[in-house]
């Protein structure tokens, strides 16, 4: 890659509705710091030091409402408002850093143990 293609990188994007500082973004990375689903300050402070040199954050997968979602008790939640209120923290730092944020939805599957049993009762 030439100093050239790299510059690139650095200029701002806006298409009408969405505007970046530059066309870097910070791919999802399961961090599994949200005791209880729940994202606090030091979450806030996470997003918001990357958010001061990339255009756009997508975030680690967050779970949705649903019993099959995901079971890690570290993983955020995107339901709840505990958890809905942590975000808006995030989101809040995010943009005062001038960063941009969206989320990863993120489902697991069924979860099965090694005989191939289900782990969770997905039934509602």
């Amino acid at each position: 890659m030439t100093s050239a293609d790299i510059t690139a990188l650095l200029k701002p994007f806006d298409d009408g509705s969405h505007h970046l500082r530059n066309r870097i973004v910070m791919a999802p990375m399961t961090r599994r710091f949200s005791p209880g689903g729940v994202p606090g300050p030091d979450v806030a402070a996470y997003y918001a030091r990357r958010a001061s040199s990339v255009g756009l954050i997508i975030t680690e997968g967050v779970l949705i409402d649903h019993p099959s979602a995901g079971s890690d008790p570290d993983v955020p939640h995107l339901y709840g408002d505990r958890a809905l209120a942590g975000w808006r923290q995030v989101t809040d730092a995010v943009h005062e850093a001038g960063g941009r944020i969206a989320a990863q939805l993120w489902h697991v599957g069924l979860a099965r143990d090694p005989e191939g049993r289900c782990t969770r009762d997905i039934r509602r």
